[in-house]
C-alpha cells in the first residue's frame, strides 16, 4: 500500500512537468524495466516470487510506455 501511495505521488509530481520530459521519463522507465527483465537473473516465472517480480516489471514497463506514448501524441497535436 505504501509503495502504491509513493508511486501515485511521484506520478502526480511528474505530470506537472513539460511533455518532453514526461516522454523522456516514460521512455527511460520502459527501457530500464525491459532491460532488467532481460539482463538480470530473476527467479523463475513459475515461482510465486518470480511471478510477482516479472508481473511488476511488465506493469511498470506498460506504465512507462503509456506515459511516453501519450506525451508524444500531445506533442504531435494528436491529443488536445
Amino acid at each position: 500500500m505504501l509503495i502504491g501511495f509513493a508511486a501515485g505521488l511521484v506520478l502526480a509530481k511528474t505530470m506537472s512537468l513539460p511533455e518532453e520530459q514526461i516522454a523522456l521519463i516514460g521512455t527511460v522507465i520502459t527501457l530500464v524495466t525491459w532491460l532488467t527483465d532481460e539482463a538480470v537473473k530473476l527467479p523463475s516465472k513459475e515461482t510465486r516470487l518470480g511471478a510477482v517480480l516479472h508481473g511488476s516489471l511488465r506493469f511498470l514497463s506498460l506504465v512507462g510506455f503509456i506515459m511516453a506514448l501519450q506525451s508524444l501524441a500531445t506533442l504531435n497535436g494528436l491529443v488536445a
